[in-house]
């Protein structure tokens, strides 16, 4: 019990040393007050399932530094998902006409698989890069490694990527049959 007092505390204290920071942060993201205040209190609960994550002292700057990326995705989440948005399965449309329904929900799933067989890291590296939209600087402080090895670690894994993508190329039945 004692150890949940001073997490609680330590929480406490992350919230009074960097509320307005944090509520700037959700504002300028999400451009109201009430999905601000939300982003902040997603923020917060985070923290509260995830009390491992606050391995420093609440004032230090390192906290801080999480607390803002804590608070950007949290802010970013709720925008994207209140815009909603666009799946492989959107582009079948009419509108777009890209692709039959079949097709787009097959390639779906090709990139899926592909996606899976990647290193664990690099799935990571890639998530919080082109999905969540974290600098190689932010994702840096989240692995406490350098910018550097973030970005080596982003090409390393676009190469997987593209190594995957190429062999399972070679591996389907259309490859085969087009003469080269």
């Amino acid at each position: 019990m004692v150890e949940a007092h001073s997490e609680k505390k330590k929480i406490q204290a992350v919230f009074t040393c960097w509320h307005r920071m944090m509520y700037h942060t959700a504002f300028r993201i999400t451009g109201n007050q009430e999905d601000a205040e939300d982003a902040v209190q997603n923020a917060m609960c985070y923290l509260a399932e995830h009390p491992d994550k606050l391995r420093y002292d609440p004032q230090d700057s390192l906290t801080r530094n999480l607390m803002y990326l804590i608070t950007k995705q949290r802010a970013y989440n709720m925008v994207r998902d209140r815009r909603g948005h666009l799946e492989l399965n959107d582009l079948t449309t009419a509108e777009y006409g890209l692709c039959e329904p079949d097709v787009a929900e097959r390639v779906e799933t090709d990139l899926e698989d592909t996606f899976a067989q990647l290193p664990e890291r690099y799935q990571d590296v890639l998530v919080l890069k082109y999905q969540y939209g974290y600098s190689a600087h932010e994702i840096a402080g989240m692995f406490q490694s350098s910018t550097v090895s973030v970005y080596r670690l982003l090409a390393r894994a676009k190469a997987a990527l593209q190594k995957i993508l190429k062999e399972s190329e070679v591996n389907t039945p259309d490859a085969k049959e087009s003469p080269s």
